[in-house]
């Protein structure tokens, strides 16, 4: 029996299609471990936690701590822009917790493939150490939020649970808040007229209960050590361009509270994307001398800039002074070239970025086309680190006939939250 060569060809590129997509999910990112330093601790210590991935790509995770019997904390969703990726945690109570990395989406990033990944630590009461008023952080997807009159500073202090005898009067506990919030952080300062432990909660809504343990926020921390009049401490984590609540919680020797409420309204991340440099590796013209006419065709997160229409051979390079300015942005840029050679006759294909948009009407040689994309995170690499940076940036077309280098930089700012 004979097959028809067209059936043939299509019997060989659906082989081929399933070869490269097994191979692909092979290569998928994934959760590779997670550790834990030290894995022994007394009551009040911090433990360093970190995350690794493997594989291409990016994708979503989060930490759950659990000791069984209690609700479990949760660090995260987060991504892989820098791999690994570092936490610190405080725990709070004696026993024995499960510290596990799992996989979870995370706005638009997909879950991590694989399965779950997952250590221990011991909190021993007999290693001394002072017990904090506890560490909570929880997160969970939400939609940005408008900016609604009154919250950037909004400093409303709540009712208090209890008051201090000074001196025969009856004075406030907590005396001053002060609030610093950028991008995706927010500083602390707390102070307060006798030594007191603190703990602080951030939260998406405005708090109900009074320093309870169980917070739907993104993030939050105590104290650690003896009690004091002045704190000063960071919660990371938070997004740009959105209102949110907080409630400080302090407690003195002789278990007198009180507990504070504000509100404060991040800063927008705005950015400012260059394109400033193009060298050509190869032109496609094998044999032929001389400059050839390239076209080229620049997106940034999509957005299309002018093309651009250059004389150039292997080994040039071209400044086509492209950029754009985004305000506000989110964790991430995608920048997109591409390029042909203007001899081949073309036309611009529709559709979203992602895929070549050049393809030849008629006649032409189609393999002179090539294109450079990435996907750019621009966020700080650690916790406290400045939000305001220049990140500079080099990508490598693909190799079809032609292939190019395409540089330039993105300069990350910060707007005024207020």
């Amino acid at each position: 029996m004979s097959i028809h060569p067209l059936r043939c060809a299509c019997l060989a590129l659906v082989l081929a299609c399933a070869f490269v997509l097994t191979a692909a999910a092979g290569q998928a990112a994934q959760i590779q471990w997670i550790t834990a330093s030290p894995t022994s601790v007394a009551p009040g210590g911090q433990v360093t936690i970190t995350v690794k991935k493997s594989g291409s790509g990016n994708c979503g995770a989060r930490i759950v701590i659990q000791r069984p019997g209690d609700p479990a904390t949760i660090i995260g969703p987060f991504g892989f822009g820098t791999n690994p990726r570092v936490f610190t945690h405080t725990f709070a109570e004696a026993g024995t917790y499960d510290v596990i990395a799992r996989p979870k989406k995370k706005g638009n990033l997909a879950a991590c493939n694989g399965s779950e990944k997952a250590t221990s630590v011991t909190v021993s009461s007999g290693g001394g150490g002072s017990r904090p008023t506890g560490v909570f952080q929880k997160s969970r997807d939400r939609v940005l939020t408008k900016k609604k009159p009154g919250d950037p500073g909004t400093m409303r202090p709540a009712a208090t649970a209890g008051s201090i005898a000074k001196d025969g009067l009856k004075v406030k506990l907590i005396t001053g808040v002060q609030v610093k919030p950028s991008a995706s952080s927010a500083d602390f300062v707390v102070t307060t007229s006798v030594p007191a432990r603190f703990s602080l909660h951030v939260l998406y809504a405005y708090p109900t209960k009074v320093c309870d343990r169980h917070y739907d926020g993104p993030g939050g921390t105590a104290s650690i050590g003896g009690r004091r009049k002045h704190w000063e401490t960071m919660v990371a984590t938070l997004e740009p361009n959105r209102s949110y609540h907080f409630e400080i919680c302090a407690e003195t020797e002789k278990n007198v509270f009180e507990h504070y409420v504000g509100s404060f309204f991040t800063g927008r991340r705005t950015a400012s994307v260059s394109i400033n440099k193009v060298h050509i590796i190869d032109d496609g013209d094998a044999g032929i001398a001389g400059e050839g006419e390239m076209l080229f065709f620049f997106w940034v997160n999509g957005q299309a800039l002018p093309s651009s229409a250059v004389n150039l051979s292997s080994g040039d390079t071209w400044n086509p002074n492209a950029g754009k300015g985004l305000d506000p942005v989110g964790e991430t840029v995608r920048i997109e070239v591409a390029a042909t050679e203007a001899d081949d006759r073309f036309e611009i294909v529709p559709g979203a970025p992602g895929h070549l948009a050049l393809m030849n009407a008629s006649g032409g040689d189609r393999s002179d086309q090539a294109r450079a994309k990435k996907t750019i995170w621009i966020t700080p690499d650690r916790p406290g680190d400045p939000e305001t940076f220049t990140k500079e940036f080099s990508i490598l077309s693909d190799h079809n006939g032609m292939q190019f280098r395409v540089s330039g930089k993105i300069d990350v700012r910060v707007a005024d939250p207020n």
